[in-house]
């Protein structure tokens, strides 16, 4: 790597006649980096996720058109219904549980070597309520935080109290105060922001 002065700056060479300065390629670079993380978390949770009722998944069988499906809704019964193999169980399961059981399902007298995979399309809604601008029910992203549900909600109201942040967890039984805003949240997750008394 060659180095030389241009217009006061020092400049890094990348190529023939190509030349970064150094802060500006260290900031490509960080950036890169960021990017991704955030899919490799994405990409992380969505594996280790266990669905819920009235998520939206699609399922893609490779090289099998027909048996594909865009848009497949959990069912009240828990189960996903997919060509010729039927019902699978959905409900408490990972995409990576289900993939397996739907490879062995297509391969039981129907395909060869099958290749499924399947993908989260969309979440359940979480629920915001009490002192913000524009409380209800909204769909759940990857990397949701208390900062970021609060914002989505329209932001707090003049009465609300900072300190007064609760959280239930879906599969909580009780709320839990709030300590930290960058608090990760889930699908089916109520937040409640309460009032000020001053």
């Amino acid at each position: 790597m060659y180095f030389r002065k241009k217009q006061g700056g020092l400049y890094k060479r990348l190529g023939a006649n190509m030349y970064l300065p150094t802060s500006e390629r260290q900031i490509w670079l960080l950036i890169a980096l960021l990017v991704l993380s955030v899919l490799y978390t994405g990409v992380a949770f969505a594996k280790e996720y266990k669905l819920g009722f009235g998520e939206v998944l699609s399922v893609t069988v490779y090289d099998e058109p027909d048996l594909s499906l865009d848009v497949v809704r959990i069912q009240k019964s828990g189960e996903i219904t997919l060509p010729l193999v039927g019902s699978v169980k959905a409900v408490g399961r990972t995409v990576t549980e289900i993939e397996q059981d739907v490879t062995a399902m297509y391969r039981d007298g129907y395909l060869k070597e099958p290749k499924i995979t399947v993908a989260i399309r969309s979440y359940r809604n979480f629920f915001t309520n009490g002192q913000l601008r524009s409380p209800g029910a909204y769909t759940f992203v990857e990397g949701l935080t208390v900062r970021k549900a609060i914002s989505i909600s329209g932001g707090m109201t003049d009465r609300a109290s900072h300190e007064k942040i609760l959280l239930k967890k879906e599969n909580g039984i009780s709320e839990i105060k709030v300590i930290d805003l960058d608090q990760e949240m889930g699908p089916g997750d109520i937040l409640t922001v309460g009032e000020s008394l001053f």
